[in-house]
């Protein structure tokens, strides 16, 4: 049966100080490596990524967005890129993201004219 194995490793490393927020965030590296063997075949396919990101602060002025965010902005760029290298040595292109829906339109109805009759 073919086999994809994927190992992963993750480090936090540096000191990035913010204002605003006051906090102390550190930035985000991974490493990622894949294998992916066939029965029978002597060679098996593989991809290495790794990457390195500091932190995003101004993730955390957009309304309802906190620390985790922050982080999961750092871990995101790491796996996507992983994932395009990964799929790029398949000769496959990464899905397209969903169509995003279109706003609700905001129709403004136009004021009923009044006639007025004459004799």
């Amino acid at each position: 049966m073919p086999t994809l194995f994927i190992e992963y490793k993750t480090e936090l490393s540096g000191g990035f100080l913010s204002n605003l927020p006051r906090a102390i965030f550190v930035g985000a590296g991974a490493v990622l490596r894949a294998n992916f063997t066939i029965p029978g075949d002597k060679q098996a396919w593989s991809v290495k990524y790794s990457s390195w990101k500091p932190p995003d602060v101004a993730i955390m002025r957009e309304e309802g967005k906190g620390t985790p965010d922050v982080y999961e902005d750092m871990a995101r760029t790491g796996y996507d890129g992983f994932l395009e290298k990964l799929l790029a040595r398949f000769e496959v292109k990464k899905p397209a993201p969903p169509p995003q829906a279109p706003p609700p339109e905001t129709a403004t109805a136009a004021p009923a004219a009044s006639a007025s009759a004459s004799p």
